[in-house]
């Protein structure tokens, strides 16, 4: 940035860390995204919050600043672990920093929602989850600060994640390096902060958690079961419970009827196959719970206002 400042060569940075304070810059609104994080986590029932990132690391502060607001506004708090900024620098380095990791996650009171700033970090997350025998989402929900589909789509479960919008900063970025080029800008102003795109709800944290044991195990039930074609007599009978019960209890802890639930998680397997595939209409019908497409494409645009092909096409588009 000091070279190219002194060769009179316009620069727009475009990277949160980055050291340079006399550049331009157009950078994603981590604020914004992580209020939206703990938000999703909120609806998700998790009354207990982690974040996982490095002091070393600038965004730290606009995730926290984004994060906590909405769950201290419940009276509720967040539990907080530093990470090395170079956890796997060398193997001391590294060996310190999971045992230490894998002693804050076992102290962690399931159920507990976790925000990880790095998703090479929630990869270990993952493993020590593992190790202890805790489940995700059901004891331990997660997200990431950075949409990696290369890392978040290859875990078990997949990883749900805050998806920048790449583009629009991209376009951005552009526009305000025309303007310096071509002398209708003056130095460095305030940064321009691009809202996110979307929150990509995967695996990691598609369940709704509760204090309450009967619902706790009948979410998990349908969260293994969805893409069958499962009742509520079903639900009840797996738990061991009355339909009546059952749907007492869910009204009392989740606010909707169970077959809801049912219908609910479907779809956001729907979603992520749409998003991330090209499986044709017909299998992602056969496959997740609904008897023919027509059934698919009836409660998919009843609940998200158009048809699954029409999403597919929109966020194809997007990306």
């Amino acid at each position: 940035a000091n070279e190219a400042a002194a060769a009179e060569v316009p620069a727009v940075n475009h990277w949160v860390n980055s050291p340079a304070r006399s550049v331009a810059s157009v950078l994603p609104d981590s604020h914004r995204g992580c209020q939206l994080a703990a938000e999703h986590l909120l609806a998700r029932g998790f009354r207990r919050f982690g974040y996982v990132g490095s002091s070393g690391d600038r965004s730290r502060k606009l995730h926290l600043a984004g994060f906590e607001p909405p769950i201290t506004a419940r009276g509720l708090t967040v539990s907080k672990f530093d990470a090395p900024l170079r956890c796997e620098a060398n193997a001391k380095v590294f060996a310190a920093f999971y045992n230490h990791l894998k002693q804050w996650v076992a102290r962690l009171i399931p159920p507990v929602a976790l925000l990880v700033a790095l998703e090479d970090i929630a990869l270990y997350i993952v493993q020590t989850c593992h190790e202890l025998n805790l489940r995700i989402p059901h004891d331990v929900g997660m997200m990431t600060c950075r949409e990696n589909p290369t890392i978040c789509l290859q875990t078990t479960p997949t990883l749900s994640s805050i998806e920048d919008d790449n583009v629009r900063i991209g376009f951005l970025a552009a526009e305000r390096l025309d303007h310096l080029m071509l002398g209708q800008m003056e130095g460095p102003t305030e940064p321009i902060w691009v809202e996110p795109k979307a929150i990509r709800v995967r695996g990691s944290t598609d369940a709704f958690v509760s204090e309450d044991p009967l619902v706790s195990s009948a979410t998990r039930y349908i969260a293994q079961h969805a893409n069958q074609a499962i009742t509520v007599e079903d639900v009840a009978n797996a738990v061991d419970a009355s339909p009546r019960t059952l749907q007492l209890r869910f009204a009392r802890h989740v606010g909707r009827p169970v077959y809801s639930e049912i219908n609910r998680m479907r779809l956001e397997t729907v979603k992520r196959i749409l998003i991330d595939s090209n499986i044709p209409l017909e299998e992602v019908a056969r496959t997740n719970g609904f008897t023919d497409v027509s059934h698919l494409v009836k409660n998919f645009r009843k609940t998200t206002g158009t048809t699954p092909g029409e999403f597919r096409k929109n966020h194809r588009a997007s990306k």
